[in-house]
């Protein structure tokens, strides 16, 4: 027979917690009817004492019983306890966790925690409680005052399958002295039933205002609360908020073609826009609150992200500005949407600098274009100013080919700098002509301004102490035999093909074939 203690969690790292000594009950249940034996059921804090303590019978015959531990045996660190049960029927001895036969018993201990302080909130959670919205709820802790403790948990508003809906970060937690205020802002109003839930410690306390005076520690205990939204639930959301942009709000920058927007999400959420919003039609105006340039949008490089176009773009001094009405943007499959926000950028004039994307990034390739090598292992791409990886950049890695075989580089997606650098493990030492290719679009200048051009660079291998033969409009030159004899003029490359195997004297170099 396995007994359950009700409230042990043998996953949870911390077990049982005993908060305080006004609950200090163990109950447990068994699948069949049991009874305890008398004299061996015990506690022990650590500190050398042991007390028997006795059970409470419960009305399903014998299957739960239900021990209380004495107030004054419950002590931090923790609480030790040992359990002994038989047959009522035979006398035989229930086996336990802790040996076999007589000597069988159950052994468990739990933490022992003092001083946790309950939390009350304002309007009370309850399976009654209604409200048209949840905007703002007091908490608070009796007489003592709260504050932060800056825990890295954080307090959420969860659906009844514990799936997160709301979370309450620093910024939207307001104290003031003996309270503490949780601002959901937009208020919460898509209707439905929701659970609180406060960690355990979140909240520090004091008897004094100032924290610093504080002769004890308190910490609050785990809050967990209910609140059904009814009445005025709109089924709309505002939690996807702007996070950061590029270029960065309030930056400044030379020009001011577009801007990638990013949106604050717990989830792998895409972004959309949203075209049932209300009020202005977004536009790039200037200090003077002029509109300047109007806007297309599309999607960013990331999942949450749009990258907002402006026509035309913006080459003169000065300061600008765009302001998206609630609603503009949305977090696709999900009733949610960004609160407003205004984004704003100095421009220092970018007279010479392009408006529209320009795509004259090449690199000066190690080794040369169209150079011999005895092998190609390591080799660098030099942009001449700082480059990043386009998004999906990194699944058009640099190939290098030689008509049959390709040979493809690594790429590290989050790579950044002036100079690329690429390997092949292991090195291309066979004799031949090769050609590294890059896809359009792979890198890109960091102002979103340059880009690459399909690129295409050639390179020669042969073996080491030979010459390999260089083609200059198709002609390889003279072909001659190690003995001097004009073997073909103006050999082209399949005159070359059709030599003998043998060594020549190709354009001065040696060549074996």
């Amino acid at each position: 027979m396995t007994p359950t203690p009700k409230n042990f969690d043998p996953s949870n790292p911390e077990g049982y917690v005993f908060e305080d000594k006004s609950h200090p009950y163990i109950t447990f249940s068994f699948d069949k009817a049991v009874e305890p034996v008398a004299g061996l059921c015990q506690i022990n804090t650590g500190m050398g004492s042991s007390a028997a303590f006795s059970a409470t019978e419960s009305s399903d015959e014998g299957k739960t019983w239900t021990f209380t531990i004495p107030g004054n045996q419950i002590e931090p660190p923790a609480v030790l306890a040992y359990f002994a049960f038989k047959d009522p029927t035979t006398g035989a001895r229930v086996r336990g966790n802790s040996g076999r036969g007589e000597a069988s018993t159950f052994s468990y201990e739990w933490d022992v925690e003092m001083g946790l302080v309950e939390l009350t909130l304002a309007p009370a959670p309850g399976s009654e409680t209604e409200l048209a919205e949840i905007e703002r709820l007091e908490v608070s802790a009796g007489n003592y005052y709260i504050h932060p403790t800056y825990s890295a948990d954080k307090v959420t508003l969860t659906d009844l399958q514990g799936n997160v809906k709301y979370t309450f970060d620093a910024d939207k937690i307001e104290y003031n002295g003996k309270k503490a205020v949780l601002v959901a802002n937009p208020p919460y109003s898509i209707e439905g039933t929701y659970v609180l839930n406060i960690p355990k410690k979140f909240f520090e306390l004091s008897n004094n205002e100032e924290i610093e005076q504080m002769e004890e520690t308190y910490f609050s205990k785990a809050f967990s609360g209910r609140y059904t939204i009814e009445n005025g639930g709109t089924g709309v959301r505002y939690d996807f908020p702007f996070d950061h942009c590029t270029p960065e709000n309030g930056s400044t920058v030379a020009t001011l073609p577009s801007v990638e927007i990013f949106f604050g999400t717990d989830n792998e959420a895409y972004a959309g826009v949203d075209y049932n919003w209300e009020g202005e039609m977004p536009a790039l105006k200037n200090a003077a609150g002029e509109t300047v340039a109007q806007i297309d949008v599309e999607y960013g490089g990331e999942y949450n992200s749009m990258n907002v176009k402006f026509i035309p773009g913006i080459t003169e001094a000065g300061t600008y500005s765009i302001s998206f009405p609630a609603k503009y943007f949305f977090e696709e499959d999900e009733d949610n949407y960004t609160p407003a926000f205004e984004l704003s950028w100095t421009v220092t004039g970018g007279s010479g600098e392009p408006t529209e994307p320009q795509y004259d990034l090449i690199p000066v390739p190690t080794p040369a274009n169209n150079s011999a090598n005895d092998a190609i292992g390591e080799f660098k791409l030099d942009f001449g100013r700082e480059v990043a990886l386009v998004a999906g950049g990194m699944f058009y890695k640099p190939v290098l080919t030689d008509g049959t075989n390709s040979f493809t580089t690594f790429m590290a997606p989050d790579w950044t700098g002036e100079v690329y650098e690429g390997s092949f493990n292991p090195a291309i030492e066979t004799i031949g002509t090769y050609t590294l290719s890059i896809a359009k679009d792979t890198f890109k200048s960091t102002d979103d301004m340059h880009f690459n051009p399909d690129l295409t660079f050639s390179f020669t291998v042969g073996t080491v102490g030979v010459q390999v033969i260089t083609f200059v409009d198709g002609v390889a030159g003279d072909v001659y035999s190690v003995d001097g004899a004009l073997v073909a003029a103006k050999a082209t490359k399949a005159d070359i093909d059709a030599l003998a195997p043998g060594i020549y004297i190709i354009a001065g170099r040696k060549f074996v074939k």
